[in-house]
């Protein structure tokens, strides 16, 4: 592979423009690329997974643990020469919230005081919300009942400030980098931004390469035209030297869900049979991708992983069940569908689906769609099991125990359990950490292996190929890529 040009810019790879730069509505890797680097929030999730001061100087907690004081750092300014001010906060909070913002994110601050009743419409005043503006400088958070995680959710970009009005096309920004140049299809330069408030970066450009096809990125690679390919499938892996290849720790899980509402998936006995049945010991090796095992909902490296909550596979208990189900045999079960976004996941659907064969002498098929189609199968009655793929917006076990909430719109399995639900609020709403730990175990034992509705299967990596000229690059847990972190001589 040839070296990058000395004096260049650094360059990377993005499969598309962003859908948008208003990050009250992003949602996808292309969004999240750019906004991270052009902006930040109250709060900065360190290498520990950890909350530390980002535009917040400091934080205060009262001692019942329901209001949140945040202080401003002194002197950031906007990109048009601005000061950063708390109604800044206000104003994206205030966009966030509103009950006409269609945003899959509308729900991310329903904890603070009546948030959730002003975005339905059943309070009309913005001002009963539990956000005030103490003075410029100084913002306080009153919450509906103590969330032990809430710093956290303050590192998420649905939670940035922002300038009014916001415009998307153009967008006031603050972070350590600024977005100067973007040609639609082509290509997005950012330079190092001057006024920014914290150390200076040791790239002073930045380039994203638009490129859509993966045979034409991977060229870009080995002729020197890019410095880092992103988000590689198991192709490029596999095809890779170990010395451009490079794998990081992803705070996400893959899993089968069931879908429990219809026949025969309704059925507990042939969805513990399903479950046994699914060995996953050797799925990275099939997958490729550098994959883990799978064994907790709540992934490695995360306070609330326990590898007990599963059951462990068991083909004579798998059988069993079977026939509890009111079957004679595996053959008379009605053939399954797993449905799968085209890709790593549809490899892991027909990985399961051979292993059901294979053990159990079931018949399935796998329903492999495009990404963009995956939820109008999710939401369609004839659902019977998918691959789900969840990955943290935040690291705390909530970020995954609530996507199975009876009230969750990213629970598409139709489960519903009162005693789950009241697990996950507990543990939400404890600051003990022993006390938060077991009602999490509790609750993902409730989910797979009495109520059985999801299977973890596998612990996914982040992979990218990167220049041997980059000394310094990395991708965190979170699947965010800082530009500041990155250092090429």
């Amino acid at each position: 592979m040839a070296a990058a040009r000395a004096g260049e810019p650094f360059t990377f790879r993005l499969q598309a423009d962003p859908a948008t730069l208003d990050w009250t509505h992003a949602h996808t890797n292309y969004e999240t690329y750019v906004l991270m680097n052009i902006m930040e929030g109250l709060v900065e999730i360190d290498r520990a997974q950890q909350p530390q001061p980002g535009l917040a100087a400091r934080w205060e907690v009262s001692e019942d643990g329901l209001t949140y004081t945040f202080y401003l750092r002194p002197g950031v300014k906007w990109s048009d020469g601005t000061l950063l001010k708390s109604q800044d906060f206000v104003y994206s909070w205030h966009r966030l919230l509103s009950p006409s913002n269609t945003s899959e994110y509308s729900s991310y601050l329903f904890e603070i005081k009546n948030a959730e009743a002003f975005h339905q419409g059943k309070i009309k005043k913005f001002d009963d919300v539990g956000i005030r503006m103490l003075d410029a400088q100084t913002i306080q958070i009153k919450l509906r009942r103590v969330v032990s995680y809430f710093p956290t959710l303050l590192s998420f970009w649905v939670t940035f400030p922002q300038r009014e009005p916001m415009n998307a096309q153009h967008p006031v920004t603050l972070g350590p980098y600024l977005l100067t140049k973007w040609e639609q299809g082509r290509e997005m330069i950012f330079e190092r931004n001057p006024g920014y408030y914290g150390a200076r970066p040791q790239l002073e450009k930045v380039r994203a390469i638009i490129e859509p096809d993966d045979k034409a990125a991977r060229k870009l690679l080995q002729d020197g035209k890019i410095d880092a390919l992103l988000e590689v499938n198991t192709q490029d892996i596999a095809n890779s030297s170990r010395d451009v290849l490079r794998q990081f720790d992803y705070l996400a899980v893959d899993y089968l869900a069931m879908n429990v509402a219809f026949k025969p998936l309704s059925d507990l006995n042939l969805r513990r049979a399903i479950a046994l049945a699914l060995d996953r010991g050797n799925i990275g090796a099939v997958l490729s991708g550098g994959q883990q095992a799978a064994d907790s909902l709540v992934p490695k490296g995360l306070a609330g992983y326990d590898p007990a909550t599963s059951l462990p596979p068991s083909i004579d208990g798998a059988r069993q069940a079977v026939l509890k189900a009111g079957y004679r045999g595996p053959t008379d079960v009605p053939s399954l569908s797993i449905v799968a976004r085209k890709g790593v996941q549809a490899q892991a659907a027909e990985y399961v689906r051979d292993i059901l064969k294979a053990r159990l002498g079931l018949a399935v098929t796998v329903n492999a769609v495009e990404p963009g189609e995956f939820k109008k199968y999710l939401k369609s009655s004839g659902l019977q099991l998918y691959i789900g793929h969840w990955g943290a917006d935040y690291p705390d076990a909530s970020s995954f125990m609530e996507v199975l909430l009876s009230t969750s719109v990213n629970n598409y399995t139709r489960w519903r359990n009162p005693a789950y639900d009241q697990l996950v609020r507990e543990a939400g709403d404890s600051t003990k950490v022993w006390d938060r730990l077991t009602a999490y175990s509790e609750a993902q034992k409730i989910l797979m292996r009495k109520d059985v509705v999801v299977v973890p299967l596998y612990y996914p990596k982040i992979a990218a190929l990167v220049s041997h000229a980059v000394s310094a690059f990395e991708i965190t847990p979170l699947n965010y890529l800082f530009f500041k972190r990155i250092v090429r001589p």
